[in-house]
């Protein structure tokens, strides 16, 4: 191997220069908001010993009150049952609203209730948490004790709680044996909490695992005719569904005909829905990909081509908001048009975890765009089209922050074409479309040239060995029979390997 003399003493430096590098990470999560109120039994606005919010069956009210003794809670005050001397059955609940109560609406999703329990076991019989709402949606931890500890605080959970009406009825099912005495104290309840855990997905099979038929076709999804025949599920325990090429340009959809819980004929609430989608895919064989929901008695919706920022290393996020449906169902799913430039058969993309979620109530003031986010700058390697950010973050009216869909102009090739352009900077202009506002958001971002990757042997690096690569394939040009394997070290993309390729490797040693 033949090190050229100019460069020696760049190779000498870096073999005497050493560095640590140190990494941290942090990641933190914002607890949920708790729907139930004075969840921990603090106030007693009355002063008669009953909790404010909450409400005991009548055949239990009398033997049930708020405990002020700070060693039989958690902290402060607690709920105490007390033996009527009798067996009997009652219940504690709670009708649970939305933040700041009747008659705002508690929103619809998946909830989590959680209580902390502290029993005499040999009293109790049964204990189970319940939630209820208005439209039927029952759940029930059926008997928990066996998960108790004898007067010991144990928190039981009852998870999977669907609410769809707008307020949901929590609580705690007890049933005492009577062996206790009259007015003996068998139960100590404290810190209920009710918060929102997930969203409902009203898409069936949205993650494609099911296929009832085997014949690799996705149960409740329907691919349109034009390109049904290259439309098959793939993978083995993660299914996707994989679209491939049929040779010629093609278009067609992928739909779901939408219903209430537990399907047709049960009815889709009214509201506002957003569709979302996972997909990853081969740009060339992609002409346009967008989100639709028809038929749904209110607006329907078709996004703008989402496939700016589509790759097939990774998964790209796409969605559609602002979709009111008061039809009862609707059709969703996704619309692509493909090329006609990949071979048959050939795979161009996969779509997974699609989702159609109620997001508001139709009326409701839904937030316009204040504001947009410039996204951070980007590099680009020379030669190759920037990867623009398929989203953004926009400053909400209301005080929060939402990721929305940019259409980037695409950037003129003479940016980044060509080893001039190493070092130069551009910017990008696109613009987001705030569909409650009716108007388009301008937004930029800039993007830097930069030459090809530096650690040839890829090692994590920039090191003499990447130095001794290039060293090694110095004169290779394109048209070289060495040059599948010597491109990589033409780092400033000019088609030769030459001294500037050198020195430029060379210069990254030193300040590593």
């Amino acid at each position: 191997m033949k090190i050229h003399s100019k460069f020696l003493s760049v190779l000498l430096a870096a073999w005497m220069l050493a560095g640590t590098i140190s990494t941290n990470f942090t990641m933190s999560f914002a607890a949920g908001t708790n729907y139930v109120v004075n969840g921990d039994f603090e106030t007693d606005s009355t002063g008669d010993w009953k909790p404010d919010q909450w409400s005991a069956s009548s055949n239990m009210d009398s033997h049930v009150f708020v405990d002020g003794n700070a060693a039989n809670s958690r902290s402060g005050k607690s709920l105490k049952i007390m033996s009527t001397g009798a067996p009997i059955t009652g219940s504690v609940t709670q009708e649970v609203y939305g933040v700041g109560g009747s008659p705002n609406r508690l929103p619809d999703g998946i909830y989590t209730m959680d209580v902390w329990v502290n029993a005499d076991l040999a009293a109790v019989d049964s204990i189970s948490l319940t939630a209820t709402d208005s439209n039927g949606l029952n759940a029930s931890s059926g008997n928990i004790k066996s998960q108790l500890a004898l007067w010991a605080y144990t928190k039981i959970s009852l998870q999977n709680i669907q609410v769809t009406a707008g307020k949901c009825t929590v609580g705690l099912s007890v049933t005492l044996n009577g062996t206790a005495a009259d007015w003996a104290p068998v139960l100590y309840v404290d810190d209920i909490s009710f918060i929102k855990t997930g969203e409902i997905n009203y898409i069936v099979n949205g993650n494609f695992q099911t296929d009832s038929t085997v014949d690799w076709k996705p149960d409740y999804w329907t691919a349109s005719a034009g390109i049904d025949p290259y439309t098959w599920l793939s993978g083995d325990t993660n299914k996707v569904l994989s679209i491939k090429s049929g040779g010629s340009a093609l278009n067609g959809t992928v739909t779901q005909a939408v219903y209430g819980l537990g399907g047709n004929p049960n009815p889709l609430p009214e509201g506002v829905y957003t569709l979302k989608a996972r997909v990853t895919g081969d740009p060339a064989g992609i002409n346009s990909l967008k989100l639709f929901a028809k038929g749904t008695g209110g607006s329907d919706r078709t996004s703008i081509d989402l496939k700016s920022g589509i790759s097939s290393g990774s998964y790209m996020d796409i969605e559609l908001t602002n979709i009111e449906v008061t039809a009862g169902n609707c059709s969703a799913g996704l619309m692509v048009e493909l090329t006609d430039t990949l071979a048959a058969w050939t795979w161009i993309m996969d779509i997974d975890d699609v989702s159609f979620v109620k997001t508001g109530e139709i009326g409701e003031q839904l937030p316009t765009i204040d504001s947009l986010v410039n996204p951070v700058p980007i590099t680009t390697i020379v030669n190759q089209a920037p990867v623009l950010p398929a989203k953004v973050t926009a400053n909400l009216s209301n005080g929060s922050t939402s990721n929305m869909d940019v259409n980037w102009s695409a950037p003129a090739a003479n940016l980044y074409t060509g080893k001039s352009t190493i070092g130069t900077r551009f910017t990008v202009n696109g613009t987001v479309r705030d569909d409650v506002a009716g108007r388009d958001i301008p937004v930029q971002i800039t993007v830097t040239v930069t030459c090809k990757p530096l650690n040839l042997n890829s090692d994590g690096t920039i090191n003499v060995g990447d130095l001794a690569i290039a060293s090694y394939y110095f004169g290779a040009s394109e048209g070289s029979t060495n040059w599948n394997s010597a491109k990589a070290a033409d780092v400033n993309g000019d088609g030769i390997i030459d001294n500037t390729d050198l020195q430029i490797i060379g210069a990254e040693v030193l300040k590593n």
